[in-house]
């Protein structure tokens, strides 16, 4: 039996931020998985990231403690923070897509390109000008994907075990609540 929750609980950013993590993880491992088939190199992305510390610039394609797992550490915080606003935007807009796994691979399209606009497209470009002299836009797309689709169904599943519905949409029954498939 589900139960409906008006406003979101603490349960809920917590499985937000998680999804996000995650979400992040997979993202990682696709693009240092990329970069080793397609350059030989495997921690060229992190220490990419880890380069926003100018003392770790130029990145180095190989593992080195300081910049590889400062860049592992702040892409995974963007990633849970991101999670979060995934979260907020879920439960305020779409929380009835959300609930069946169709819908959620949907809005983690959608959502992994958002990232990817503001992440790649804007905020790098500033932090980071040199990014792209490596990377692949196209790559660093679909790894938003990948981030995007991993975040949105780890955070279906939650949802799905705890079984607590989260919607700001107080007229959500509870009948609707357990037949999510016919949302979508």
């Amino acid at each position: 039996m589900a139960t409906r929750i008006e406003r979101a609980p603490a349960e809920w950013w917590g499985m937000s931020a998680l999804a996000g993590l995650i979400g992040g993880a997979f993202m990682a491992l696709y693009e240092m998985l990329y970069f080793l088939s397609t350059y030989g190199v495997f921690w060229l992305p992190m220490n990419m990231v880890g380069a926003i510390i100018p003392g770790f610039r130029p990145p180095l394609p190989t593992f080195n403690a300081g910049p590889t797992l400062t860049g592992i550490c702040l892409h995974l915080i963007l990633a849970a923070v991101w999670g979060l606003i995934y979260g907020v935007v879920v439960a305020a807009l779409f929380p009835l897509a959300a609930r069946t796994w169709r819908g959620a691979v949907l809005l983690g399209l959608g959502w992994g390109t958002v990232v990817w606009a503001a992440m790649a497209l804007m905020l790098s470009q500033i932090v980071l000008p040199y990014f792209y002299i490596v990377e692949n836009p196209a790559m660093l797309w679909i790894g938003n994907l990948v981030y995007g689709v991993a975040s949105a169904l780890f955070l279906y599943a939650l949802e799905r075990r705890h079984r607590v519905v989260v919607t700001f949409f107080p007229e959500l029954t509870e009948a609707e609540a357990r037949e999510p498939e016919r949302w979508i």
